[in-house]
């Protein structure tokens, strides 16, 4: 294993991995033309695979409201932070706090496609539209529609993914 290892090492180029680059195509759609496309295909990837896993998250979390009482009758200092609102249930207390915590977490991946701007940048990576007629304004502009729009997805995967559980779930599902 070390022999084929080394072998390798020394069959690749610098810089270049094990494998070929595959060809793309030869030209580009006309929406990958557009910033607001170029910069679509390049958070796309980050943006579903962040929405699979808070459906997943959420999808999870829907799946024990069916027998919620069970699973937090032995914690008591949870009983006690639950039953601090009168004339709401168990159900209705945890579903606000959850989705309290998810509204967290859906801002992961919007801080990270803003980031994935600066890094862009640091990386020099935006000069190809810098020399064009683009302003960093706008480039801006595009990342932060692009993030608060992933936002708004992240939300629905959440919300999505809890009341698809739940209506299997429970006795009197969630309207």
């Amino acid at each position: 294993l070390v022999v084929l290892a080394f072998y390798l090492r020394i069959r690749r180029d610098m810089f270049a991995g094990i494998l070929p680059s595959r060809a793309g195509k030869e030209r580009a759609s006309s929406f990958l033309k557009t910033i607001s496309g170029f910069v679509w295909h390049l958070q796309k990837t980050k943006i579903i695979s962040w929405f699979i896993l808070l459906f997943a998250l959420s999808a999870a979390f829907g799946a024990i409201l069916g027998e919620l009482e069970i699973y937090f009758s032995d914690i008591e200092i949870l009983q006690l932070f639950l039953a601090n609102s009168a004339g709401e249930g168990m159900l209705e207390q945890f579903i606000t706090y959850l989705f309290a915590i998810m509204s967290i977490f859906t801002l992961f991946p919007v801080i990270s496609i803003m980031i994935s701007l600066r890094t862009e940048e640091n990386a020099n990576r935006t000069e190809h539209f810098y020399t064009r007629s683009v302003s960093r304004n706008r480039l801006f502009i595009v990342y932060f529609i692009l993030a608060n729009l992933a936002g708004v997805l992240m939300q629905f995967g959440t919300a999505f993914g809890t009341y698809v559980t739940s209506q299997n779930i429970l006795d009197h599902p969630i309207s």
